[in-house]
């Protein structure tokens, strides 16, 4: 079963815009990271069961002179068919971890961010479906230790 989670994507991206170099407040050209993506079906849906799927990810920077985080992680759980045959319950968690020379050059912002959420989808019809969502935030910036967000996403087909 291990072989059967490892990563499923890895690759990396360049983003060839200026950005600040922390270290000097000069302008630099490009910064780029890599990242791993896992995401796995557990337990199938069956018979009136819910499935259970999960997914984790992981990016890193070595330009840490011009990137604000340097490593983000994160990872949850969904379950399908849980109250209908069409809808999903999801719970996850994701870090971030912001640069120690993006830190430097902003003294009093916060070293990182934990999300939690919680989101519900449902399909309503073939064509419509609604999916609130809970998120809670804690150290999200320099002034504010936590906050709470609430949304509601919904997606129409034509």
């Amino acid at each position: 079963m291990l072989f059967r989670i490892l990563p499923k994507t890895v690759g990396g991206y360049y983003d060839s815009g200026e950005f600040e170099d922390y270290r000097t407040g000069d302008a630099v050209k490009g910064v780029g990271a890599i990242y791993g993506i896992v995401d796995h079906q557990f337990i199938e849906p069956l018979g009136g069961r819910p499935g259970l799927a999960g997914f984790a990810r992981a990016s890193v920077t070595t330009q840490t002179e011009r990137a604000t985080v340097g490593q983000y992680f994160d990872a949850g759980f969904a379950l399908n068919q849980v109250f209908t045959e069409n809808d999903v319950l999801g719970l996850a968690v994701g870090y971030t971890d912001f640069g120690d020379d993006f830190l430097a050059a902003n003294p009093g912002f916060t070293t990182s961010e934990t999300v939690l959420e919680l989101t519900y989808l449902i399909a309503v019809n073939e064509w419509w479906t609604l999916q609130p969502d809970v998120q809670y935030i804690i150290h999200r910036d320099s002034t504010w230790d936590e906050a709470l967000v609430l949304g509601l996403r919904t997606n129409i087909v034509f």
